[in-house]
Order: C-alpha cells, then sequence, then structure tokens
C-alpha cells in the first residue's frame, strides 16, 4: 500500500473515531492506567520563505499556528515543571497534560515558534545545544544536507566507518536518497567519525564544508538565547549535539556538564531539565544526567508518559507535517487528535501484540 493511500486510511479513521466517542473513551482508559502525559517534541518552525531542503527537520509556520490554535483550544497544556510536578505527585490529573518541547536549538525557535506560542498564551521548553552559541551550525545533519546541495551532479564511492556507500548527486531524487542514506548510517557515531565522514564527503563532491556551513539555517546566538529565556524554559542538549551512548564516559560528562554550565552562564539562570540528542541514552548516560544536576530528560521514544517513568527517560511524541495533515494538504484536528492522544500508537501495539500471541 502506497504511503499517500496509508495516510487517507489515517485520516478516515482518525473522523471515525472521534465521532464514535473512541478516541476520549481510550484516552480515559488509558489516563486512568497512569499515562496521561503527552510530550510533543518539535524541532524547526520553517519560514514561508525558506526554499526546500533534502534534510528538513520542521513544520512550515503556518502548520505549526494552527496545530497551536487546535492545541491551545482542545488541550490542556502546561509547563513541563508542572508536568513533573504531577508525576511526582502520584495523583491523575482530569485531563491529559500537554508539554511543548523543541529540540536543537535553530533560530526559528525564537523568531517563528516563540511569537505563535507567546499569541496562544501557551509554555514551552526549549532544548539548546550549548555551541549555537559559539559555532554557526553544530548540527552534522544540515552541513551533510548542504554539501549535498552545492555538489555538482555526479556519482561517488565515499569511504565511511562500517564500509564504502555509493552516493549520487544527478538529480533531486538521488540526492535525497543520498542524504538519508548517509544520515542512517551516521547518526548513532561518535562526533569525531562523523567530522571525518563530512570531510571525506566535501572531498568526494569538491565542496567547501566552510561554505556548506554559510548555507545552513541559522541557529541561536547568546543573545537570542537570553531573549527566548525572558519568555520560556531552556533545557540543555549537550555541547554538541553528540550521541551519548557512542562516546566516552569522559566525553559524555564534558557534553552534559559543561553544556549545563555554559547555558546556565548566558541566560543567568539554572538549567534544570535535559533532552538526548537522537534520543540516544543507557545507563551510563541516564547516570551521568543526573550527577551533572539535571532532574529531568526527554527522550525520542515514542509514548505517553506517566508517574511510573525514569524521569531521566521520559517519552515523548514526535509532531510532523504528516501528522496533522488531511488529503488535501489542509490541516485535520480529528488527526491531530488521534495522534497526539495516542490513539493509532495504542492500536498499533495492539496489533503487534496480537501478532505476538501463537
Amino acid at each position: 500500500m502506497s504511503p499517500r493511500a496509508i495516510h487517507f486510511g489515517r485520516w478516515t479513521a482518525a473522523g471515525l473515531l472521534r465521532a464514535a466517542g473512541v478516541v476520549r473513551a481510550r484516552s480515559r482508559a488509558r489516563r486512568l492506567g497512569g499515562r496521561w502525559g503527552i510530550v510533543l517534541r518539535y524541532h524547526r518552525v520553517i519560514p514561508r520563505e525558506e526554499p526546500p531542503s533534502d534534510y528538513r527537520m520542521g513544520i512550515d509556520e503556518d502548520l505549526f499556528r494552527e496545530q497551536i490554535g487546535w492545541i491551545a483550544e482542545h488541550m490542556r497544556v502546561v509547563d513541563l515543571e508542572e508536568y513533573l510536578s504531577w508525576a511526582a505527585s502520584g495523583k491523575t490529573p482530569d485531563d491529559d497534560l500537554v508539554v511543548i518541547t523543541f529540540d536543537d536549538g535553530y533560530r526559528d525557535n525564537l523568531t517563528h515558534a516563540a511569537a505563535i506560542l507567546e499569541d496562544a498564551r501557551l509554555p514551552a521548553t526549549f532544548y539548546v545545544t550549548a555551541a549555537c552559541m559559539t559555532e554557526r551550525m553544530p548540527f552534522w545533519p544540515e552541513t551533510l544536507a548542504s554539501i549535498l546541495r552545492m555538489a555538482p551532479p555526479r556519482s561517488a564511492r565515499v569511504d565511511l566507518q562500517g564500509g564504502a556507500l555509493d552516493l549520487s548527486t544527478q538529480d533531486e531524487a538521488r540526492r535525497f536518497e543520498s542524504c538519508h542514506a548517509l544520515i542512517a548510517r551516521l547518526r548513532r557515531s561518535p562526533l569525531a567519525t562523523i567530522d571525518k565522514a563530512l570531510v571525506r564527503l566535501a572531498d568526494a563532491f569538491s565542496v567547501s564544508i566552510a561554505e556548506a556551513r554559510a548555507h545552513t539555517p541559522p541557529v541561536l546566538s547568546a543573545d537570542d538565547l537570553r531573549a527566548l529565556s525572558s519568555r520560556f524554559r531552556i533545557g540543555s542538549h549537550t555541547v554538541s549535539h553528540a550521541y551519548l551512548p557512542a562516546e566516552s564516559r569522559e566525553r559524555q560528562r564534558h557534553e552534559l556538564f559543561e553544556a549545563k554550565r555554559m547555558l546556565e552562564e548566558a541566560i543567568r539562570a539554572p538549567v534544570l531539565d535535559f533532552c538526548y540528542p537522537g534520543g540516544g541514552n543507557d545507563e551510563t548516560s541516564r547516570r551521568l544526567v543526573s550527577e551533572a544536576g539535571y532532574r529531568s530528560a526527554t527522550t525520542t521514544l515514542l509514548g505517553i508518559a506517566g508517574p511510573s517513568d525514569d524521569p531521566f527517560a521520559i517519552p515523548r511524541i514526535g509532531i510532523g507535517e504528516a501528522l496533522a495533515r488531511g488529503p488535501s494538504g489542509r490541516f485535520s484536528g480529528a488527526l491531530m487528535e488521534a495522534e497526539i492522544r495516542g490513539v493509532f500508537m495504542d492500536l498499533y501495539r495492539a496489533r503487534r501484540r496480537a501478532r505476538a500471541v501463537p
């Protein structure tokens, strides 16, 4: 079945399930079972005028505005601190608690997302990569995509850890495939390995890394961060956006402790919450997060949170364009509700459990 057909089916099912009262009923049952924290995960809010990219970690500003308007009208949105208080209390709220979070530290979080959130009077937490304040682009997938976008039409074999990869920029489709094949290969690698891979990629396609970095979306400066912190909660996302389990214990300590120090010095306020880049965490990284003085940490693990969760491994729901657009391309409140209340997630897991029974 094609992705378009699958999406149409989800949109149709969302409308029928909401009309039949199934969405609310499943939400109540789940909440009584101790799962009521809907922690939403955003990255960028992309300006209308920005050209398309092979790496698009975000949603259009118009769709974001529609999503936030719907969330403000239909959901109970709380600050991360309030969610953590509820989780620690052991009490069950009378409705799902929604927490809005952003990862990485793109500048459009300040220039576009902040204004939309303020208009809706909603709180949010922004997990910021501390190197944003000193480096223009610490996010290697953006640099990777920029190298391929600037490359002349050609094919190349690039030697990488784990084996060589055949890449092509002959046309838009093959460039897109090359970009995402590289990201998939590198996403759980140490930063040193990623840096070497970017050098080899740039050499293979005769592109300057410095020039590629200059053509990536801007990130938050120290002044931007201070402006954002005056209105919203700031969390840490390491110094360099490192996938922690791939790094040595010493490097993990540096990424966690130094990021906290840098961010607190910049905003002149405590930074108490953390987010694992790429969702990467293990027993060592969770212990180090606690030792660094953070009180919570969120992951990319898909799920609805509750008081039984480890506060240093809180699940979230990633929000993208496909999760709220109907077949016409317009915003769909029914689809949005079914997605963020976890109805499709619950049905999918129930189906997997049923298949696993012999």
